[in-house]
Formats: C-alpha cells, sequence, structure tokens
C-alpha cells in the first residue's frame, strides 16, 4: 500500500520544480541584469573622472582640452569593456569662467546595452564633473 501511495505522489515534485523555475530564473537574470548596469554606470563615471581630472591639468589656451578630455574618456571606457560605437557616446569638456577661477565642466552620456533586455532599464547611463583648472 505505501508503495502505490509513493509511486502515486512521484511527479509532484518535478510539477514542483516546473512551476517554481520560472520564478527563479527571473529572478536570477534580474540580478544579473542590475548588476551589467551597476557595473556599466560605475565605468561611465570612473572614465568621466580621469578624462576630466586630466584635462583640469591642461592650459586652455594651448591645449585642445575637449579632445583631449575625450579621447582620454573613450580609451578609458574602451579598457573597462564598455562599446562606444558611433553615436553611443556622446562626451563634452566646457571651460567656463574667468582666469582666477576657471572651471572645466564634463559631461558624458553613453548608450546602455542590456544584457538580456528582460527588464526595463535606462537607455542611456550619464556622468558630470567640475573641476577647477590647475593651470592658471
Amino acid at each position: 500500500m505505501s508503495r502505490t501511495r509513493r509511486s502515486g505522489r512521484r511527479g509532484v515534485s518535478h510539477l514542483e520544480f516546473a512551476l517554481i523555475l520560472p520564478v527563479l530564473l527571473t529572478i536570477l537574470v534580474g540580478i544579473m541584469e542590475f548588476g551589467w548596469v551597476f557595473f556599466q554606470r560605475t565605468a561611465v563615471q570612473e572614465s568621466m573622472r580621469q578624462g576630466c581630472r586630466y584635462g583640469a591639468t591642461l592650459d586652455p589656451a594651448v591645449d585642445d582640452i575637449d579632445g583631449e578630455v575625450e579621447a582620454l574618456t573613450l580609451t578609458a571606457l574602451g579598457g573597462l569593456g564598455v562599446r562606444c560605437d558611433a553615436g553611443d557616446c556622446v562626451i563634452s569638456a566646457e571651460v567656463e569662467g574667468a582666469f582666477p577661477t576657471q572651471r572645466l565642466r564634463c559631461l558624458a552620456s553613453v548608450r546602455h546595452r542590456a544584457f538580456v533586455n528582460l527588464l526595463p532599464m535606462p537607455e542611456r547611463l550619464s556622468s558630470g564633473y567640475l573641476y577647477y583648472l590647475e593651470v592658471q
């Protein structure tokens, strides 16, 4: 008698696993997707910080600060694994203010590439920094 009860309940564990598997996979994919967004956001912030910090050491009368900041930021983004194809990355650096307190305002906006595109995520990741110029 106990043998028939055991064999009758054998398929229940398979059914429970089949019902819970989509929920577990959704949670796993959500963790991966949010981790990917946070990694890319941190990469954009760190790359922009490096580029703007370097640009603050340049002389605006002699150097092309916008070009230097953009080149260094793109290099840092590439080193961190964030691709910047045509139009995906918008990087700008602008010197503002007068001589004693000139500032360098740097902005970056990178198109977010979703990992699996299952959850709603931001379309672009942005970062901005403001540094006082060191060479004055």
